[in-house]
């Protein structure tokens, strides 16, 4: 779905009707989700645990209840939702309509917490609650970037998860931006854009498009801000509600001035002193947060100071205790130390019980510290994994390179930091920060890092890079583990520091050949002018992965095709080709059995097949919408 500002949404039951028609699923019993149970019921949604079988997966299926109004929001959350790319909003990986007439969509499983909850846990400080603020802060100002508001955001729809990761959900409507021209109202420039006539064709379609140029440049020059008071307003009562527990109470007067302040600001009903956007509210809560951990440094320093006063005062009396005894003992007689001696013996067996506490002490804080390095290096493995390695390639792979380069045995981690800056094409590093890795791989590194580098850090030369692919391909079967985690991974690498999405057919030939070692890269053809490929060889199997280390997607992706022919090839299903946009296939002369059952699946136009080669009830999978040529 589009993420752009003109994401469309249903206002009405005959477009929810349409929609879910062109959304029609099997039924719920008979799809590709098994093992659905109840989680709970949240306001209008039921939640549910499911196994994706098409990916051997555990994911969490959400419905609406019964009611008709209900699902009309429910379908617009899906379409809006589905436009946003945000780590802090909720990603969507399916949706459709059962035969029973229900909508639903799947996201990754998660066990969150309602925000409304979280705060209420006594456990939840002031600076966990305001850094999931400034997380919900950074999700609002993504969506009025997309021209999108949220409108009835509060602390039910701001979800926390076991690990501390923050989403929010209920987007149910768009405010559009209504752009007003001086010129050409928008009913006359809706026929400009489209009813030249044939007899004067081109001096009509020229005269349209000065026209069109004129409105979008008024356009630019009228376009009416969006509205964004309501969340600026919901934003103002989630604060209120941290710091009092109650949306209509007011806070206690402890609070800080300079949250007084800000809330003043966001729920005031005059524009002008209200906040002009998010960013602005997030800067000073950003800046509070700052003066606090100042303030609580100083404040441990002193605690420090006291602490370790009162545990020199404890150590002095025991001296004068000690010195006490000795004087006694040349006053007092032998009875008075026979008593000495049990006092010492106290003192010994204190000293002792101090040691061991000490001991248990320093286990707990061994403990801790393990428990923490474990979530680092759980982060670092969830950053170079699908999702989130292929949001950001860049982002994704410094932050964990930086995790593992803060750790204090860096001889566990050579394996991780190789791959990493093999990945950003970083070998310089590689050589000098001496990391290990088998010697061929090693080889390959020293000699990469001689190759000339542009201002980005990438190779310069595309052929390098190629490379750079054909040897990392012809490394033994005892690296094929290393290929298939490193190829793909490394080519949405390069893609998004050149902001490119398409690459060479010699990178794809070479990202296939990793999957199919046996294959040849000869039997893969592509014409850029036309936009046609042909790939062959009964080796060739597979073109997607659906491991953590692969987007999913088929690598077939990277090129720009239109007609795609199979013939001749071991391909045994269409879900290989999966998200692909075709005019043409052709499956003449392969192994291909069936058709995926999701309506969403097989996006082609004309479909190719050997006049006996399916029967008529595996034809009625194919969308009505495909045209079917049978030929030999």
């Amino acid at each position: 779905m589009s993420t752009e500002n003109n994401t469309s949404t249903i206002n009405d039951d005959s477009e929810l009707s349409l929609w879910k028609k062109n959304n029609l699923n099997s039924t719920k019993d008979d799809s590709r989700y098994s093992d659905i149970s109840l989680i709970s019921s949240r306001k209008n949604k039921n939640i549910y645990s499911a196994h994706d079988k098409k990916f051997n997966r555990t994911i969490t299926l959400v419905e609406p209840n019964d009611d008709n109004e209900d699902q009309l929001d429910f379908i617009n959350e899906i379409l809006i939702t589905s436009s946003f790319e945000h780590p802090n909003i909720i990603q969507i990986l399916d949706f459709g309509v059962w035969k029973e007439d229900i909508p639903y969509y799947t996201m990754q499983e998660t066990d969150s917490l309602a925000f409304k909850d979280y705060i209420s846990n006594e456990n939840s400080s002031e600076s966990q609650n305001l850094t999931i603020f400034l997380k919900t802060c950074e999700a609002l100002s993504y969506a009025h970037s997309k021209h999108i508001t949220h409108n009835t955001l509060d602390t039910t729809n701001i979800h926390i998860s076991p690990s501390g990761e923050v989403t929010i959900s209920g987007w149910k409507q768009i405010n559009k931006v209504e752009v007003q021209t001086q010129s050409t109202p928008p009913e006359n420039q809706d026929k400009t854009k489209g009813t030249a006539s044939e007899e004067n064709e081109e001096a009509d379609q020229e005269k349209a498009s000065e026209e069109n140029e004129e409105a979008d440049q008024e356009n630019k020059d009228t376009e009416v801000p969006l509205n964004i008071n309501a969340d600026i307003s919901s934003l103002g009562s989630i604060l209120k509600i941290l710091y009092s527990q109650d949306p209509e109470k007011n806070p206690p007067e402890a609070i800080s001035v300079a949250i007084t302040k800000t809330l003043t600001s966001a729920l005031t009903n005059n524009p002008e002193q209200s906040y002009q956007n998010v960013n602005e509210l997030k800067g000073e809560i950003e800046d509070f947060l700052k003066s606090q951990t100042s303030n609580t440094q100083e404040a441990g320093f002193f605690k420090s100071i006291n602490l370790l006063f009162q545990e020199n005062q404890s150590i002095c009396s025991v001296l004068l205790l000690t010195l006490g005894l000795l004087i006694a003992f040349s006053v007092y007689s032998l009875m008075e130390i026979y008593d000495k001696n049990i006092v010492l013996k106290k003192s010994v067996e204190q000293v002792k019980k101090d040691n061991r506490k000490l001991k248990k002490s320093l286990k707990v804080e061994a403990t801790i510290n393990a428990k923490f390095l474990k979530s680092e290096l759980q982060k670092t493995e969830k950053l170079m994994s699908y999702p989130l390695y292929f949001q950001s390639p860049n982002s994704s792979s410094k932050q964990a390179l930086d995790i593992y380069f803060s750790q204090r045995d860096q001889k566990k981690h050579h394996k991780e930091k190789f791959m990493i800056l093999m990945i950003r094409q970083d070998f310089e590093s590689i050589v000098k920060r001496k990391i290990k890795a088998p010697q061929a791989l090693i080889r390959i590194a020293r000699n990469f890092a001689k190759k000339p580098k542009a201002e980005n850090g990438l190779l310069k030369e595309e052929k390098d890079f190629n490379l750079l692919l054909i040897l990392v391909n012809k490394l033994p079967f005892a690296m094929q583990e290393f290929k298939e985690q490193f190829i793909e991974r490394a080519i949405c690498y390069r893609n998004e520091i050149e902001q490119k999405t398409t690459v060479s057919p010699n990178i794809v030939r070479q990202l296939i050949k990793v999957w199919n070692p046996d294959w040849s890269t000869k039997n893969f053809s592509y014409n850029p002018d036309k936009m046609n490929s042909r790939l062959k060889g009964s080796e060739v199997k597979i073109l997607l992965d659906d491991t953590p280390y692969s987007s999913g997607k088929s690598f077939l992706r990277f090129l720009k095709i239109n007609n795609l022919d199979l013939r001749q090839s071991g391909i045994e299903s269409l879900d290989q080709i999966n998200g692909l946009k075709l005019q043409n296939l052709d499956i003449r002369a392969t192994n291909i059995q069936n058709f995926p059952t999701h309506e969403t699946a097989l996006k082609i136009d004309t479909l190719l097949l050997n006049p006996d080669q399916f029967d008529d009830e595996a034809l009625k999978n194919v969308p009505a919408t495909v045209n079917i040529i049978k030929r030999k």
